[in-house]
């Protein structure tokens, strides 16, 4: 194999990493398409060379019907790569003449951070009403709830280093804005099925950093909690 996609959830890394490393070191580069912002260094810390490596951004809406058949929920996909990533060419290979548009773009980590403050918000706004988007969007406090919700996540961005460019705030509220009403997010979905969730590389990952940082993450915090706690409703049975 020349390209390996990593694609799993980001609790499933672990179990994967010593394959990639077999991978890499037969010359394949590893590409990360997973949620969430810590996979870059997880692999390396497995032993993935930074040099056949690259961090990539996946917008493929789709859910796990049963094993082995999953259902497709947009029509377009794209995967963003950083434009200095060394996998780019092989990805346009490995893609050309499906419907995955491949994007890349000058710093990944603005594209990476743009993602986990859509899911985060998704994740946290459906976490702590307990409903859909639609119901989320119809409460008089619910605009207010996704803007405050989308600020914790860049402001502990830009605490961290990373260059969010000003604007982004509205640019993610217009995306969670297009999501369909009966829309529910891929946590709520794994949750409700009785499946481990992502919450923790996900709105706890904001709430770590945010409290390493200084930044208070109280709806990331209020979130995660829920999510645990009902993760382990589940698995007591």
């Amino acid at each position: 194999a020349d390209l390996a996609l990593l694609v799993t959830k980001t609790f499933s890394l672990d179990e994967v990493a010593d394959q990639l490393v077999h991978l890499s070191g037969s010359g394949a580069h590893v590409v990360s398409l997973l949620n969430g912002i810590t996979a870059f260094d997880r692999l390396e810390v497995h032993g993935v060379s930074q040099d056949v490596m690259a961090d990539g951004v996946a917008y493929m809406t789709s859910f796990r019907v049963e094993p082995g058949v999953v259902e497709r929920k947009a029509a377009h996909q794209r995967i963003v790569l950083d434009a200095s990533a060394g996998p780019v060419s092989r990805v346009r290979q490995a893609f050309e003449g499906t419907l995955v548009e491949i994007k890349t773009v000058p710093d990944i980590k603005v594209e990476l951070w743009e993602k986990m403050s859509v899911v985060c918000s998704l994740a946290v706004l459906c976490a702590i009403g307990q409903r859909n988007m639609g119901s989320v969007r119809s409460h008089p406090y619910g605009a207010e709830l996704q803007h405050r919700v989308i600020a914790e996540v860049l402001d502990v961005g830009r605490a961290n280093g990373v260059p969010i460019p000003s604007g982004t705030e509205k640019k993610i509220g217009e995306t969670l804005d297009r999501f369909p009403d009966d829309f529910f997010p891929s946590v709520i979905h794994d949750l409700n099925q009785g499946r481990r969730t992502e919450m923790e590389d996900l709105g706890g990952e904001i709430s770590r950093l945010g409290r390493a940082s200084g930044v208070p993450t109280p709806l990331h915090d209020a979130g995660t909690v829920i999510v645990n706690l009902a993760e382990a409703l589940n698995a007591s049975g």
